[in-house]
């Protein structure tokens, strides 16, 4: 009889402390939490590790400490907590979605495409998730999986912007333009207050020689934002088709103090530039164009304008 109530008093002990345990854990984990929102990312990161200490084997805590850590830019550490959260709770769709998200900032697309796929097996309705990879697809030219993606996800709801989004600059860069043209007029009913949508608009009237509808959809992105450099060369570029070089050359000039390291707008300036007959400014911009790898981000025209122009 006495064995039996030893055995009984050791597993209400046990009991008590995997309570106590599980609730320390959660109390860190609550307030890791208000830390995280508050963005003290770097406190909410030294609770959640608390949490982790009471609990060794809690996915949540661990799932939670990478979006800490992702967030202090540290993508590494945020990668191996989401496959440790992974380990422990195989159904954790949300750990497979933010982890293959950091591959495809690393560009590893494999990577990215494995832990999408396993999202998705896992929730197939996910709209969210058919956009990413259709994403992923499109950044690899695999159209046609893109197309299905983008499509999968707007049958499971009709109202998705970012799908339309995807799905407009597939078309874009497929040269459906009226496809393209649609998709982005129907996003921008749903949300007109994004000025990429109407930079991206702007951009596909430019290639259907749309220049004032363009030149609208710029100064809308502007009136939004206008700390967009992109859209000031987007829009400087529009001037210059048009012959207004005065105008071309004060945007595309802004652009270019905005960032730096914008290849297309020297590119551009440079094409004012050989209107204007200043080779030697001209030929300055072609060559750090290049220098900033221009013919990897886009094409090859800048050595054929280089060649055409410089000597």
């Amino acid at each position: 009889m006495k064995s039996v109530i030893a055995i009984f008093n050791f597993i209400l002990i046990l009991s008590s402390l995997f309570f106590f345990s599980c609730k320390n854990e959660n109390d860190y984990i609550k307030k890791g939490n208000k830390r995280f929102y508050a963005e003290d990312y770097q406190g909410a990161m030294e609770l959640y590790s608390k949490a982790i200490q009471r609990n060794p084997g809690s996915w949540q805590g661990y799932y939670d400490r990478g979006l800490a850590k992702y967030n202090l830019g540290d993508t590494l550490g945020a990668i191996n907590d989401y496959s440790k959260s992974i380990f422990i709770n195989k159904d954790n769709v949300n750990g497979y979605k933010n982890r293959g998200d950091i591959y495809f900032k690393m560009k590893r697309y494999d990577l990215c495409l494995a832990d999408y796929n396993k999202a998705i097996e896992m929730n197939p309705r996910n709209v969210e998730l058919h956009t990413f990879r259709g994403f992923v697809y499109s950044s690899l030219k695999e159209y046609d999986k893109a197309l299905t993606d983008f499509n999968t996800a707007l049958k499971i709801d009709c109202t998705s912007f970012n799908a339309y989004i995807y799905r407009a600059d597939l078309f874009r860069l497929t040269k459906m333009y009226d496809k393209a043209l649609a998709d982005y007029d129907k996003a921008l009913k749903l949300n007109g207050s994004e000025d990429e949508a109407y930079n991206s608009r702007g951009f596909l009237k430019i290639l259907m020689k749309d220049y004032e509808g363009a030149i609208i959809d710029f100064n809308k992105a502007l009136s939004l934002n206008d700390k967009n450099f992109s859209t000031y060369d987007n829009r400087g570029y529009v001037y210059f088709l048009q012959g207004k070089t005065d105008q071309a050359l004060t945007d595309i000039n802004k652009s270019i103090q905005m960032d730096e390291h914008n290849a297309f707008a020297y590119k551009n300036r440079a094409l004012i530039y050989i209107k204007l007959k200043d080779t030697k400014k001209a030929c300055q911009d072609i060559d750090k164009a290049i220098e900033l790898n221009y013919t990897k981000l886009y094409d090859d025209d800048i050595l054929n304008l280089k060649a055409a122009n410089c000597k």
